[in-house]
């Protein structure tokens, strides 16, 4: 099967093999979710406005509107800045002999969506929860169990974003000591 025929896909399944068929739209991918980050504030800003929210609003309602949205945009800065890091990162995760090379991809989107998730449960919980407790105000579109928790959100909610972010780096490990296993078996059953 050396015929130029069948040499045609060669390319396709080099580049399948060599990981960055993976990699690179994964990349593109955290470059989107990073952009959405970006546009959640502004998302949020929108849905206010079509609701007609600046149009009854009094004044302390407007201060926890903007005091929300600075600590809104914050959060999903870093979180932007988090996914680009990542995608940076995504190219380099790949080595070139190993036989698994979805499994790092996945392995670190795993990893990133943990972070990300937990940076905005644990940063921005712990932000509404010491903003209820300070100004014993609370806005609409924040659920109603973290104001509920006060003091306890000051403490509780760093902590879960903590768990999560820990228990999606673990299920990302996990998940890449299994190919690390079957590549290091495969390289002893070939010596």
């Amino acid at each position: 099967m050396d015929s130029k025929f069948f040499n045609l896909i060669r390319p396709l399944t080099n580049y399948i093999d060599s990981g960055r068929f993976f990699s690179q739209p994964l990349q593109c991918i955290y470059y989107v979710f990073g952009i959405l980050c970006l546009l959640i504030p502004f998302y949020v800003i929108y849905e206010l406005a079509d609701w007609g929210f600046f149009s009854y609003a009094n004044g302390k309602e407007l201060l926890s509107f903007f005091v929300v949205i600075i600590g809104l945009l914050g959060v999903c800065i870093l979180c932007f800045l988090l996914w680009f890091n990542r995608a940076e990162k995504l190219s380099t995760l790949l080595s070139p002999n190993s036989k698994f090379v979805a499994v790092p991809a996945v392995a670190n989107l795993i990893q990133t969506g943990g972070e990300v998730f937990g940076i905005f449960m644990g940063v921005f919980g712990f932000y509404c929860s010491l903003f209820y407790l300070l100004l014993d105000t609370r806005f609409f579109f924040i659920p109603n169990d973290i104001y509920h928790l006060g003091i306890m959100g000051v403490i509780v909610m760093p902590i879960f974003g903590y768990v999560i972010v820990v228990g999606s780096r673990y299920l990302a490990e996990l998940v890449l000591s299994i190919a690390d296993i079957a590549n290091n078996t495969d390289k002893i059953a070939n010596k």
